[in-house]
């Protein structure tokens, strides 16, 4: 694990904006259209594209599988998420950056969307950052400056929770955090609390097409204002996150395959472990353009398949 300089999240990049959702381009005025072919062409592409994404599926043991991009935007179950879940079954697991919620709480959100999924299929960077303090620092005196669940959650770990004069500050996704929680958690540091972040990402797509502010946001206005580096960083693209999931799934990296939209994380953290990955979404280097169309078939892909 190491502090990452830098958002792990590329701003031109927006899972929400996809590309099949786009007009189709038009010639100019008096230049005749482009002949049938052509078309035909870009659509056996795609098919041959989603038919080499469908074998990666189908020579895959386990499935680690990213949340935000991926499955859901904001409060949008995405297309094509359900349909992979019920293909993996009992053979996957959700790994997301997410530092606000625990595993239960995220469980009952997905429920509300529609997606089914067991606590213990979910492995959260807040959850792990929390584990990590209570077995580095089994005595310590613990602020968690984040939301009220995973405060709880590291108390249920044994952490002594406290506000004042804490030997490790656990960051994560504070939506309350503001100016004179800055100035309280910057002057705590400098006077010798450690900092523990989970979630390196400065911010997440929102399905309204903006951005909604991550950890990663908060953590480097606390470095800039404290002078204090970060004694670890919890999240994508390490192997922590990864390894947790392989544990829980019983799989070998190899036969694993790993499922997102966001090669700076996702893509990244695969190559550590040498897992396959396979990319949705509109960014370049994305195998397809969504999840649905690994489950439904096209007429390109009939012919060739």
């Amino acid at each position: 694990m190491r502090h990452f300089p830098s958002s792990l999240y590329d701003p031109a990049y927006d899972p929400a904006r996809r590309s099949e959702d786009a007009p189709p381009l038009q010639p100019p005025s008096g230049t005749p259209a482009a002949p049938s072919v052509a078309v035909v062409s870009a659509q056996e592409s795609t098919a041959l594209q989603v038919l080499a994404a469908r074998r990666l599926l189908a020579d895959a043991n386990g499935f680690v599988i990213d949340l935000d991009g991926t499955l859901v935007s904001g409060n949008h179950v995405m297309a094509g998420a359900k349909d992979l879940l019920d293909y993996a079954a009992d053979r996957y697991a959700i790994v997301s950056n997410n530092s606000r919620d625990t595993a239960t709480t995220l469980a009952r959100k997905l429920a509300r969307l529609g997606l089914r999924v067991k606590p213990e299929r979910i492995v959260l960077a807040g959850e792990q950052a929390a584990r990590l303090v209570a077995q580095r620092y089994p005595q310590a005196r613990v602020r968690v400056v984040a939301s009220p669940a995973l405060a709880r959650f590291a108390a249920s770990l044994g952490c002594n929770v406290v506000e004042h004069e804490p030997d490790v500050i656990l960051l994560g996704r504070d939506v309350n955090f503001g100016y004179m929680r800055l100035k309280s958690v910057a002057n705590q540091l400098r006077r010798g609390a450690k900092l523990m972040v989970a979630n390196p990402d400065l911010n997440h797509p929102s399905s309204d097409g903006g951005v909604t502010p991550e950890t990663g946001s908060l953590m480097h206005a606390v470095v800039a204002c404290a002078g204090v580096e970060p004694t670890c960083v919890v999240g994508k693209p390490e192997p922590l996150l990864f390894r947790q999931a392989l544990q829980r799934l019983g799989t070998d990296a190899a036969d694993t395959l790993v499922i997102g939209d966001n090669p700076l994380t996702d893509g990244a953290g695969a190559r550590q472990l040498a897992m396959r990955c396979l990319l949705v979404g509109s960014h370049v280097d994305a195998h397809v353009a969504s999840l649905a169309q690994l489950f439904g078939v096209s007429d390109a892909a009939r012919r060739l398949g």
